[in-house]
């Protein structure tokens, strides 16, 4: 187990003290894109605990373009869709009260 360990340490160091081009390059990107998936969860007076038990879906798109060496510019835009119901709560009279959203 302790050669695995060992093992695993030396190949981490060795990749990322390796020199990358990007270090020696002036050249500047033209842009980048790209596309984000994930989670969103509702917290607040319907859900004053923080359990993450019903996320809903996520998703995103940015484009990233460097001008320069120091001035690039990030366009992103995400969409969430957010949700809760008292139906969820352990408390017997939050799930009385019956109030919801999305």
């Amino acid at each position: 187990m302790y050669r695995l360990k060992y093992l695993l340490y030396t190949i981490i160091v060795v990749t990322l003290s390796l020199p990358t081009q990007a270090q020696y390059e002036s050249n500047v990107n033209v842009g980048e894109y790209g596309l984000m998936l994930g989670t969103a969860h509702y917290y607040g007076d319907l859900n004053p605990d923080p359990v993450f038990d019903h996320p809903k879906l996520a998703i995103g798109a940015f484009y990233q373009r460097q001008f320069n060496n120091y001035i690039g510019l990030r366009l992103s835009a995400q969409y969430a869709r957010l949700g809760y119901s008292d139906k969820f709560s352990a408390n017997p009279i939050q799930r009385i009260r019956n109030l919801s959203f999305n």
